[in-house]
């Protein structure tokens, strides 16, 4: 079993368009969080996969929550799990290296080269349990209560254990067994006898100058099942077998032990290795909220209600606030994209705030689906299936003259968004279609616009194409412009 501080389920995730995170500027409002390039990377990753499982979502908050709590147990917990993320690498190339070593032909005797292979894969396990002892003392000294960090903290728990450490040491001791310690194996033969199978029963372990022979293997392995016949298979003991076919024997049995020990070390690699990487979200996570706060601006977990509604308070856009050096001059918008809305129309004059308002809108809906806060007082976002962008190349006033790439190019985009458009959809149009005559622009527009909200989509669009606004009379469109003087960058709704 994988596991995971990111996910709770199985869910499939949103579909987004590929240029959305462009689009909405949070390649460089990451950055601003983020130093380090590789987080950056894979925090973006995320933001392109948001969810659609609302026990996802809040399994994410609930985790990204504790750490904000305790900081330095986020950092600490960091450096543990990306450690126990190492080990399975590290003991592949080992092994590769000594495979590699084997088949050159530089190598010794099979029986040594079978217990140097074992002892690579002892080695590993090793290290994972000391690094689970490591990790679990910092839940010792944490007060964890997310779903995700409780998950974490009682495997460690049961890795641990004393029967874990029982476990441990049991397997401990091949690197000092020998051959003169291997007295007893269990051999099966073919009708032309030949060895067919072979397992070492036991082993002289010395303790305290005196030798213990002990069911080394039936201990460490075998259960027993009661209700089945006792193994009648011969026995032979080796006190009298020559080195070469000892040698030959207990390589055999070396090399199940080893293929068994192999096996642990690839399921605990498959448990923990992704757990350090899951650690870059959060980090960004935690530096997001904190920069919030330090900036004095509102941040807040919204709130994962069951339709396709979004509605806020006092709204900023991530990238003024990841970038600006005067936080206080960052104008805030409420937001009330009900469930019975289909559409935002938003007019104004250009640089007046439509399409930072049109981003905070989109950056909020995606930041929710990720698990992350948001730049806003108050909070309560739906799911979306899909969110798409169709932003044009600069904010200009129309010109006639030679502009037909440019709305060819914006008729390709379009295309592909209603292709690909699912029921539950979410669609951004920044002046989309203003490169032609106005007229023809609304003419082109309105039927796409109307196609969205019958597939069960809805729309948000920046404009200038004013007859849109005549067209629509319907109370489930919403229209909106900026407004002037006092009230700049601030949006108000149109009478109906």
């Amino acid at each position: 079993m994988k596991l995971s501080l990111l996910y709770k389920t199985e869910e499939p995730t949103a579909v987004l368009d590929k240029n959305l995170l462009y689009d909405l500027s949070l390649d460089r409002s990451v950055s601003a969080f983020c130093v380090d390039t590789k987080r950056q990377k894979f925090v973006l990753e995320l933001l392109a996969k948001p969810l659609l499982c609302r026990e996802d979502i809040l399994y994410r908050q609930d985790v990204l929550k504790d750490f904000l709590a305790d900081a330095n147990f986020m950092l600490r917990l960091r450096d543990a799990l990306e450690h126990l993320a190492t080990i399975g690498g590290e003991h592949r190339r080992n092994r590769m290296q000594a495979m590699a070593v084997i088949h050159s032909g530089d190598a010794g005797h099979e029986y040594s080269n079978t217990v140097s292979l074992l002892h690579l894969a002892i080695q590993a396990i090793a290290s994972y349990f000391n690094g689970f002892e490591t990790t679990y003392a910092l839940f010792e000294k944490a007060n964890v209560s997310s779903e995700g960090l409780t998950r974490l903290r009682d495997r460690l728990a049961e890795l641990t254990s004393p029967a874990s450490k029982d476990f441990l040491q049991y397997i401990l001791r091949f690197s000092d067994i020998t051959l003169s310690d291997c007295n007893s194996i269990r051999l099966q033969v073919s009708e032309m006898a030949k060895i067919t199978d072979c397992e070492l029963l036991r082993v002289s372990q010395k303790t305290g100058g005196n030798t213990v022979t002990t069911g080394f293997f039936k201990r460490l392995f075998e259960k027993k099942d009661k209700t089945v016949e006792e193994d009648v298979t011969p026995q032979v003991t080796l006190s009298n077998v020559s080195d070469p076919l000892r040698e030959a024997i207990l390589g055999a049995a070396f090399a199940e032990v080893n293929e068994i020990l192999t096996a642990i070390v690839r399921a605990l690699e498959e448990e923990f290795s992704t757990l350090g990487e899951e650690m870059r979200f959060y980090q960004f996570g935690n530096a997001f909220h904190r920069g919030m706060e330090k900036m004095n601006l509102p941040v807040c977990f919204p709130e994962i209600s069951d339709t396709t509604a979004i509605e806020c308070t006092e709204l900023r856009d991530v990238f003024l606030c990841a970038t600006t050096v005067t936080p206080d001059k960052i104008v805030a918008n409420d937001v009330h994209f009900a469930e019975n809305v289909r559409g935002i129309l938003i007019r104004g004059e250009n640089n007046s705030g439509k399409t930072v308002y049109l981003r905070s809108i989109c950056c909020a809906q995606l930041m929710a689906q990720s698990g992350l806060p948001v730049c806003a007082a108050t909070a309560k976002v739906g799911l979306r299936r899909s969110l798409y962008t169709q932003f044009a190349s600069g904010e200009k006033e129309f010109s006639a003259g030679n502009d037909a790439g440019r709305f060819e190019q914006e008729v390709r985009e379009v295309v592909k968004i209603i292709d690909a458009l699912l029921p539950g959809s979410l669609v951004i149009l920044n002046e989309t279609f203003q490169t032609t005559a106005y007229s023809e622009g609304a003419e082109g527009l309105y039927p796409i616009l109307n196609y969205i909200n019958q597939m069960g989509g809805g729309w948000i669009l920046v404009t200038h194409l004013h007859d849109l606004f005549d067209r629509f009379s319907d109370e489930g469109i919403v229209k909106m412009q900026t407004m002037h003087g006092a009230q700049q960058y601030k949006l108000e709704k149109l009478p109906s």
